[in-house]
């Protein structure tokens, strides 16, 4: 990982929370018919 930046993790359609300086992201869908 780059520091600064953060992994692609989530799709367009998904809500991405990254943590711990943006190394850690868990993503949760908010819209199923994107």
């Amino acid at each position: 990982l780059f520091p600064g930046t953060a992994p692609r993790c989530c799709n367009p359609c998904a809500s991405c929370q990254c943590r711990l300086f943006r190394s850690f992201c868990s993503c949760r869908v908010l819209n199923l018919t994107c």
